[in-house]
C-alpha cells in the first residue's frame, strides 16, 4: 500500500507541478480530471499535493526550540517531501527517473547509463555536435563510448567533460563526487579545471576541489547494493540512504551531519544500515510513520 501511496503522490505532484506552469493547459486539466477520477485513492493523493503545495512556501517558525515544536516541523517538511523525494521541478524536468529501483537507461547520444534509486536525468543531447545531459538527483553510472563528439554531465556546480569511459557522478547535500572507473575525465566548476583517471575520486564542496584515490572497482557500488564509506561524511551517507527509504532522513545534532564514518553498507538493508550508522555516532533513530526518519544527535 505504501508503495502504491508514493506512486500516486508522485504522479498527483507532476500533474499540479504542470498545471502550476501551464495555468490556461486544457490538456493539463483534462489530465488532472482523469486522474481524479481513476478513484478514490487518487483523489486523495491529488488533495494532498495541492496541501504540500500551499505549504512549500517560506515560513518562519515561531516559538521555542522546544521537541513538540520539532515535531510539527519535520512534520510539515515530511508532508512537502512526501509527493515527491526531490523538488518537483526536479521530476518535471526529468526525461529518465529511477523512482523505487534502479534504471538502465539508453540515452539519445547511444551511450548508456544506470540510475541509481531516486534518481533523476534531463537527456539534451541535438543535433551532432555534442552529447549533453544534466544530473538532476541522486546517482548515475555512464558508459560513454568513443566518438569524437565530446560527452558532457552538467551539475549545476561543475561539468564533466569526457570522449569515452565508464564513471560515477552523484549529487550530494553540499557537493557533488565524480568517480572514475576507466578512462579520463575532465570535471570543470567555476575556473577550477581537475582532469581525474581510473581509480580516482574527485569531491566538490564549497567550490573546492579535492581528489583521493579508491578501488577502481568501488565506483558506484551501490550497482550491487554495496557501499564502502571510509572517509565519508555522515550527511553524505544519509542522503544516499534517503533515497531508499519510504520518508526523508533529517539530521538533528550539532555536528551530525559532519561526522566521518567508516565500514561497509548493505543498501538493501537501509533500515538497518542506518541505525548501524547511528549506533557508531550515538545518535538516535526515530521513525516517525507517514513523515520519515529522524536521526537526533547526542
Amino acid at each position: 500500500m505504501a508503495d502504491q501511496e508514493e506512486r500516486l503522490a508522485r504522479e498527483a505532484a507532476r500533474l499540479l507541478m504542470r498545471l502550476r506552469e501551464m495555468p490556461d493547459d486544457r490538456e493539463a486539466q483534462a489530465a488532472i480530471e482523469a486522474f481524479r477520477a481513476r478513484g478514490k485513492a487518487e483523489r486523495a493523493a491529488w488533495a494532498k499535493a495541492e496541501r504540500v503545495w500551499s505549504l512549500t512556501g517560506p515560513r518562519k517558525p515561531r516559538g521555542g526550540g522546544s521537541v513538540g515544536t520539532l515535531i510539527v516541523l519535520v512534520g510539515l517538511v515530511g508532508l512537502a517531501l512526501l509527493a515527491m523525494r526531490e523538488p518537483l521541478r526536479v521530476w518535471w524536468l526529468a526525461d529518465h527517473a529511477a523512482d523505487d529501483a534502479r534504471l538502465e537507461v539508453a540515452l539519445s547520444s547511444g551511450d548508456a547509463a544506470i540510475l541509481d534509486v531516486g534518481s533523476a536525468l534531463s537527456d539534451e543531447t541535438g543535433g551532432e555536435a555534442a552529447r549533453q545531459v544534466t544530473l538532476l538527483a541522486g546517482a548515475a553510472f555512464f558508459d560513454v563510448a568513443p566518438d569524437a563528439r565530446p560527452f558532457a554531465v552538467r551539475l549545476g556546480v561543475a561539468e564533466i567533460a569526457v570522449i569515452g569511459t565508464a564513471f560515477e557522478v552523484a549529487l550530494l547535500p553540499d557537493g557533488a563526487v565524480v568517480a572514475v572507473a576507466e578512462g579520463v575525465v575532465e570535471v570543470r566548476a567555476g575556473d577550477a579545471v581537475r582532469r581525474l583517471e581510473a581509480g580516482e575520486r574527485l569531491r566538490l564542496r564549497d567550490e573546492a576541489l579535492t581528489v583521493e584515490r579508491i578501488p577502481a572497482d568501488g565506483v558506484a557500488a551501490w550497482r550491487n547494493d554495496r557501499l564502502r564509506i571510509d572517509g565519508m561524511r555522515l550527511g553524505e551517507v544519509a542522503a544516499l540512504l534517503d533515497r531508499r527509504l519510504p520518508g526523508p532522513v533529517i539530521l538533528r545534532g550539532q555536528g551530525l551531519a559532519m561526522a566521518r564514518v567508516s565500514g561497509g553498507l548493505d543498501l538493501g538493508e537501509p533500515e538497518a544500515a542506518l541505525r548501524a550508522l547511528a549506533t557508531s555516532e550515538g545518535a538516535r533513530v526515530v521513525a516517525v510513520p507517514g513523515i520519515g526518519t529522524l536521526l537526533l544527535g547526542p
